[in-house]
């Protein structure tokens, strides 16, 4: 589980289910926690996650006042932005589709 974001009332984890993606760490679910309601909700991240093509990089942020997640790899990056609707769903949006060129790459940690 990577590092919570805190989003609009939520604190937000992205995971994975390692039942099933037992061979790869791609990330594949969000919990979120409300701090009005104080329950966990819990759902698949956007994209398609159960594609054989490789590592899935995830990284989660804050894009204006939103939770969004940075999807990188080997082929391309996408940024999905989540919406909190006044009903209660919530809506992922597709913000950014791009190539990605390199075919290895490392992440740095943060200082």
């Amino acid at each position: 589980m990577k590092k919570g974001v805190f989003a609009k009332g939520f604190m937000h984890w992205i995971h994975y289910d390692s039942s099933l993606v037992p061979k790869r760490r791609n990330y594949t679910h969000l919990a979120s926690f409300n701090f009005n309601s104080e329950k966990f909700t819990y759902s698949r991240l956007p994209g398609d996650r159960d594609d054989d093509g490789g590592e899935i990089l995830a990284f989660p942020f804050i894009l204006g006042d939103s939770f969004a997640i940075l999807d990188m790899t080997s082929a391309s990056t996408c940024i999905w932005v989540l919406r909190r609707c006044d009903n209660g769903w919530d809506s992922w949006t597709k913000c950014y589709t791009g190539g990605f060129r390199f075919r290895h790459f490392r992440v740095l940690p943060a200082t």
